[in-house]
């Protein structure tokens, strides 16, 4: 097995051997089933047993007799891990977080395959750097994770924007779409609003404790791994400090509102932490 495969599935296998459905959850985690379903089927008399909230109200009155609508389940999506593979990623205090996008993104693609969900994998950067459409099956999950392994970006920079319009134009069946970013590039709105018009989104964003606490050491030079430029600034500075720490927490609170606007999951996956709680709340909330 390469090596690099290998320590990828080390650190993945304990995540998604914990990993449990959520307490109440009924069959696949990644579905598109609401309650007694979506697409209408009958409607028949009230049996002992059936859920309340399907009750008809204005036939139970006109009749007297307690009716339910039935609905007809819809099949589980497709799952798709969309991964960011930009340089911002080899930031890390310990664990850099492409490794931690990495191994959330491996842990989902373990878990999920035992449901037998179809499982597809988009790697990008300012592109689409790798594509492998929905499959299931021993070898097809292989292949995942052989690529998201072994795959190194040939770009540095990040475009999250056409990521999302060429995931847009790719899949076709709706499915359920995880991005596994930094997301420090935040012009995305509009070609999130356009993936999601089809399909069901979640957002992992990966962060690390130094991107937003700045240590007093004097003056250093940073560097933005993704365009290069170079800063120099003096971190004995209270007010510099402040203002680092400010124009992280404006980056986050920024993803969040365009996630939220455009209805898309949202959890934060720190590189100091275990994934197993940020994914639980991930898949709690309906992915």
């Amino acid at each position: 097995m390469n090596q690099r495969l290998f320590e990828l599935l080390e650190k993945s296998r304990p995540v998604a051997a914990r990993f449990q459905r959520p307490q109440g959850m009924q069959g696949s985690y990644i579905s598109r089933r609401v309650g007694l379903g979506t697409e209408f089927s009958e409607l028949r008399e009230y049996l002992s047993g059936d859920d309340v909230r399907a009750i008809d109200k204005n036939v139970t009155a006109r009749t007297g007799i307690p009716h339910v609508r039935v609905h007809a389940e819809e099949p589980d999506l497709n799952l798709y891990i969309a991964v960011d593979l930009s340089a911002s990623g080899h930031f890390g205090s310990g664990t850099s977080k492409l490794m931690t996008a990495k191994i959330a993104a491996a842990s989902i693609l373990l878990s999920a395959e035992k449901e037998h969900i179809p499982l597809g994998l988009c790697l990008f950067t300012s592109t689409v750097e790798k594509f492998i459409p929905a499959g299931s099956g021993t070898s097809h999950l292989h292949l995942l994770l052989t690529t998201l392994a072994e795959t190194d970006a040939k770009n540095s920079g990040t475009s999250i924007q056409n990521a999302c319009c060429e995931l847009a134009s790719r899949i076709q069946k709706s499915s359920s779409i995880i991005l596994i970013s930094d997301f420090q590039d935040t012009h995305f709105a509009s070609g999130l609003q356009l993936l999601g018009k089809r399909h069901r989104l979640s957002a992992l964003r990966i962060t690390d404790p130094g991107e937003f606490t700045l240590p007093d050491v004097g003056r250093i030079i940073l560097e933005d791994p993704e365009s290069g430029r170079q800063y120099m600034i003096n971190t004995s500075s209270q007010e510099v400090r402040e203002r680092f720490s400010a124009a992280a927490k404006d980056a986050e609170n920024k993803c969040y509102s365009i996630f939220l606007s455009s209805g898309a999951q949202y959890v934060s996956l720190s590189t100091d932490g275990s994934c197993i709680q940020s994914l639980q709340k991930l898949f709690s909330r309906g992915v």
